[in-house]
């Protein structure tokens, strides 16, 4: 079993470093793209709780949960923690406006995979997931409506994760998860210029750049869960994501490029390929921030949870260096 559902990992690893685009957000544009939930659709239902944890669900977003907890289950032999897996993926509807126009754009996209296999007080799990997704095409007009310009981009950020949680005490676990980042994210911007009658010219001109990421980063956790009453459950957590660095290596070109006007394909006559050494930006250094989240929940184990959870973002360490 464990054999298949490591041959299913592997397959959506290239599935995903090849071919999903996950957004159609012209907010894609910025940065290293639009940010995706890091959670499971249980995370997200419950308003994005990362302190939750239970026997039956992976948590995603706190590795001291991967040892699971005590609860006895009668179908796996008294065992409180079976093998879990996890797997889930998103279809997204986007309804673009402006001044002058609408449209509309939808995506589908894989979200996460996981593995969760119990060790005795240890735990062990490893999945992917995207981060943040890039898709976008934008054009601009002139005062008289005609295209000046082309924006086009894709790609993302993805994680490969293989954490252990260890079980200290009944109520109390602590866990690390070990993340590498990777990815490329790719745009383009085209001029298109015209002749004295306003008939586009047969060659026009495109910069495209791509960045290709790599890093790692790790996640530190701890679940404290002890029973307050014979039914009431008291759940506090806390998550630390130091700060952590990617490295970028970049390729910026220049092209002529022939559009057929049927299609709309463009075709590249001729390229320059830009020196970014001289320029330093061959390879630069993406800081991804320290983040802090602290929990705390009541509930009644298999019947209600209530819980609320305050994160702190260091977003000063962001910026491109």
């Amino acid at each position: 079993m464990i054999k298949k559902l490591f041959l299913v990992f592997i397959a959506i690893i290239t599935l995903n470093a090849h071919a999903q685009e996950g957004t159609t957000s012209p907010y894609s544009f910025y940065g290293i793209g639009s940010l995706k939930f890091k959670g499971t659709a249980e995370n997200r239902s419950m308003g994005g709780l990362s302190i939750y944890s239970d026997s039956i669900h992976v948590n995603l977003r706190n590795p001291a949960s991967f040892t699971g907890n005590n609860i006895k289950i009668a179908p796996f032999n008294g065992e409180g923690r079976p093998v879990k897996f996890t797997v889930g993926g998103s279809h997204s509807t986007v309804n673009l406006k402006s001044n002058s126009s609408s449209a509309n754009a939808s995506s589908s996209t894989f979200d996460y995979f996981a593995l969760s296999v119990p060790m005795g007080k240890f735990g062990m799990a490893f999945g992917l997931l995207p981060i943040t997704s890039v898709g976008y095409k934008l054009e601009a007009t002139d005062a008289e409506d005609v295209l000046t310009n082309r924006f086009a981009g894709s790609g993302g950020l993805n994680i490969a994760f293989l954490g252990f949680g260890y079980q200290i005490t009944k109520s109390l676990s602590i866990g690390i998860s070990t993340k590498y980042n990777f990815g490329n994210i790719q745009n383009s911007a085209t001029k298109f210029v015209y002749d004295d009658e306003g008939n586009p010219l047969q060659f026009q001109s495109r910069e495209s750049n791509r960045s290709d990421l790599s890093g790692l980063n790790f996640d530190l956790g701890l679940i404290f869960n002890p029973m307050i009453t014979d039914k009431l459950q008291l759940t506090s957590a806390v998550t630390f994501s130091p700060k952590a660095d990617l490295i970028s290596k970049n390729l910026r070109t220049f092209e002529t490029i022939f559009i057929n006007k049927l299609t709309g394909q463009e075709f590249p006559a001729n390229q320059i390929v830009v020196d970014l050494d001289e320029l330093g930006l061959k390879t630069t250094t993406l800081t991804l921030p320290t983040k802090t989240a602290f929990g705390l929940g009541i509930g009644q184990p298999r019947k209600w949870f209530l819980g609320a959870e305050y994160t702190f973002l260091k977003l000063a360490s962001f910026p491109i260096e």
